[in-house]
């Protein structure tokens, strides 16, 4: 292969992924589409709230006089299974007498209480019991498997309702290029280098203030100085953003319960990366289980466009085969 070739063939990669991606994006459905496919594939996105306890009904190994690790006999397993389901029950019956779960957990401190607002449909016995039509508020119940014993309190169920949110954004990231993690300045330099991000960030808010502070003049600041290259051509703008979608701090700022639209603000991010993000809540958008739904359809009917193209697609084997492998 020559490179000319090679330099060819990235080429037709590149633009077949970029027709494939131009394709997917200009696919459309009406709402009665989206309602259609939910309530034929309802498990798939309906999710539950519920509170759970859970008794851990294995034995732990434990080690020897020399340091090595022990396996629990199958006896002390099946005591500890036992117990896991004794006290599964006698926690069963404290909240069915009128104590909250979490404070029925308060009295065993081996035992794991969580909270979960959107539990997904796993499939396993508990999704079964939870995301039984007949479920009511308040409804409870043990689960054991091999593992251990589950108090389980359900609460609802369904596809989730709140909106989605749009977004724009102006992201500023740390320069940390050349930075030496085992430098003795290392520290001071990486904070240098956030000190400097946060002032292009603070600097182009107060510009936007200055100027005409509409939502068009914040996305023309943000095809100019944004860093983020999948929206710094398009000004800044997220559509359709699920909770849990961004990073945690740009989450918890567009989904905080008292954001307007036209609300402004700054906020940090370290972890993936390092910068800061100026950021325009522009508004709601579409329910969460309908850009879930658009999603899936959109990637079902780009995939089956995909197949149908290859499918029909005529292969021919060249000579040139002789020299691969």
């Amino acid at each position: 292969m020559t490179v000319s070739t090679f330099k060819d063939m990235i080429r037709l990669v590149d633009v077949a992924s970029h027709y494939a991606s131009e394709y997917s994006e200009e696919l459309s459905y009406t709402a009665s589409d989206l309602e259609s496919y939910y309530n034929d594939n309802k498990s798939s996105f309906n999710v539950a709230s519920y509170e759970s306890l859970y008794f851990k009904g294995t034995a732990d190994s434990t080690t020897d006089a020399d340091g090595n690790t022990v396996a629990p006999t199958d006896e002390e397993n099946a005591a500890a299974k036992e117990k896991a389901i004794a006290d599964a029950d006698a926690a069963l019956k404290l909240y069915q007498a009128g104590d909250p779960l979490e404070t029925v957990s308060l009295a065993y401190e081996s035992a794991a209480y969580s909270n979960t607002e959107a539990g997904s449909n796993s499939g396993d016995e508990a999704s079964e019991w939870l995301f039984d039509e007949s479920r009511a508020d308040g409804d409870s119940t043990v689960i054991t498997t091999d593992s251990g014993s589950r108090v389980l309190v359900f609460h609802s169920a369904g596809r989730q309702e709140y909106a989605s949110r749009d977004v724009r954004h102006i992201l500023f990231m740390a320069d940390t290029t050349g930075l030496d993690s085992e430098s003795e300045t290392y520290e001071a330099d990486l904070q240098a280098a956030k000190d400097a991000a946060k002032a292009k960030a603070e600097d182009a808010l107060a510009q936007w203030k200055a100027g005409d502070a509409t939502e068009d003049s914040f996305a023309a600041l943000a095809n100019e100085l944004s860093e983020d290259g999948g929206s710094n051509t398009n000004g800044g703008l997220y559509t359709k953003v699920l909770k849990g979608q961004m990073v945690t701090e740009f989450n918890d700022w567009l989904f905080d319960e008292s954001r307007k639209p036209g609300d402004t603000g700054i906020v940090f991010n370290e972890g993936s990366y390092t910068g800061y993000h100026v950021m325009y809540f522009v508004g709601d958008d579409v329910p969460c289980w309908q850009v879930q739904v658009e999603n899936t359809l959109r990637s079902k009917d780009t995939e089956a466009w995909q197949k149908g193209l290859t499918d029909s697609a005529d292969v021919v084997e060249l000579s040139g085969m002789k020299h691969v492998g």
